[in-house]
């Protein structure tokens, strides 16, 4: 079997379809502590619970952050618009 190096693999295959508060933190430049106070105030896309975790969909968190970051309740909607077209 051969040995894959970093380069010849594709750059999604290490990152995961569903990430913490840390790696929303991380990608949105925010503290641990800010992601879950803008979750709380419905200002992130909506979680999954994942046994006792909490997590985002990357997919979500990106378009999220492409989209301006419009709170939970645009997100959905743009979200609902765009499975429609």
């Amino acid at each position: 079997m051969k040995n894959r190096t970093r380069t010849e693999s594709s750059p999604q295959s290490d990152m995961p379809l569903l990430w913490s508060a840390r790696q929303v933190a991380f990608h949105c430049s925010l503290s641990v502590r800010s992601v879950w106070r803008a979750r709380s105030a419905g200002l992130l896309p909506p979680t999954v619970k994942v046994m006792s975790s909490i997590r985002w969909p990357a997919d979500h968190i990106r378009k999220w952050a492409s989209w301006n970051c419009p709170n939970q309740k645009d997100f959905i909607a743009r979200l609902e618009a765009e499975k429609c077209q």
